[in-house]
């Protein structure tokens, strides 16, 4: 449920607008403060739309959920030498708490979906703290066989002939996430793409990937400052190449049919106004202020912003009209209810489609 329009009582705040939110903060909290701007100049049309970077293609930008997995264990055939090892399996759930699922006494054959003996159904990602491991078999698996982990068994990981712990680039989350260069390969071979994001707990964390050889086919798998595949993406923070992107490069799900974000040709970094706010852990996120200005057409701007403060029982979404060149604001800082999100939408009446500016200033003390 989202409320329309907002009526709230503030008690005891030190401040009352952008400016003197920013100089509260710096006073109390010093280098401790981060400032999120985001600026974007976005055609309007008369359907509420994400005020974000679509790149050339254009794409739909979309939202990786919270969904749980169940984990299972199955082998590629009958395996005499996993007879009684014990499977171990390091993951976290999407609140972030870490689990280890085990299977005390291995059967010969698991080449069926096997459970571990207490089932796992609230799987999100591996936990990476234990790197190969997080998936991992007392005794070798057998010549020319595989172990896997997912759901039904497959998916997830997977543990190769002769080994005890799983192949680095086999462990999958829910959140595993892919970039793709779309456009011919090679242009942007080497690039090195950083992306800051937020887990589903609301724990920053940064990802990385080399832009390959074969960056126009299907994508490959972000990577953590220790090379292990991330698994636990949830939202975007920033997304920047270390170089001017000659194609347009994307961040997709496998399948390539979900897309999370975007550099646009000739641009360096991923430009969008969703945002979501710090779990409670991990420090306290501030809305600052939105400004939208629209040229000079004859037709009216409107501005959403859909967002939940700290102090508010629901998100509650305001909206703002813009005519003929002015600029108008929503400059109520408040700080927001933590793993909230904050999104900015504009459309027109369908009279004379132009060119809308927003500026969006976020806040986050870490």
């Amino acid at each position: 449920m989202t409320q329309t329009g907002r009526t709230c009582k503030v008690y005891d705040r030190a401040y009352e607008d952008y400016q003197s939110l920013h100089k509260y903060l710096r006073h109390s909290k010093g280098d401790r403060v981060v400032e999120f701007i985001h600026q974007h100049k976005q055609l309007s049309t008369n359907t509420a739309v994400d005020v974000s970077n679509k790149g050339t293609t254009p794409i739909t930008i979309t939202t990786i959920g919270k969904t749980e997995t169940n984990l299972q264990v199955i082998s590629s055939g009958a395996d005499a030498g996993l007879l009684h090892a014990v499977i171990t399996a390091h993951y976290k759930d999407a609140d972030g708490v870490a689990h280890t699922a085990i299977i005390a006494d291995a059967t010969a054959d698991m080449s069926g979906a096997t459970d571990f003996d207490t089932p796992v159904t609230d799987f999100y990602c591996w936990d990476e703290s234990y790197g190969t491991s997080a998936f991992n078999s007392s005794l070798a698996v057998g010549v020319g066989l595989t172990l896997s982990a997912g759901a039904a068994g497959t998916g997830n990981a997977q543990i190769i002939a002769a080994a005890k712990v799983g192949t680095l680039l086999s462990f999958v989350g829910v959140g595993a996430i892919y970039g793709q260069e779309v456009g011919a390969a090679n242009t942007s071979a080497g690039f090195v793409i950083q992306l800051d994001y937020k887990t589903p707990w609301g724990e920053q964390k940064i990802g990385y990937e080399t832009v390959n050889a074969n960056a126009d086919l299907q994508g490959q798998q972000f990577l953590d400052a220790d090379g292990f595949p991330i698994g636990d993406f949830y939202r975007v923070d920033t997304l920047v190449s270390d170089t001017v992107m000659a194609d347009e490069f994307e961040i997709t799900n496998y399948a390539v049919n979900a897309f999370y974000g975007v550099i646009d040709i000739g641009n360096y970094e991923s430009v969008h106004t969703r945002y979501m706010a710090l779990g409670e852990a991990y420090g306290k996120s501030y809305f600052g202020e939105l400004i939208s200005t629209f040229p000079t057409v004859a037709d009216t701007l409107t501005t959403t912003i859909t967002m939940h403060g700290i102090n508010d029982d629901e998100p509650h979404a305001v909206s703002i009209d813009t005519f003929v060149n002015q600029s108008q604001y929503i400059a109520l800082p408040e700080q927001l209810e933590p793993l909230s999100e904050v999104t900015v939408t504009i459309n027109d009446q369908n009279v004379a489609h132009a060119y809308a500016n927003i500026t969006l200033r976020v806040m986050e003390v870490v």
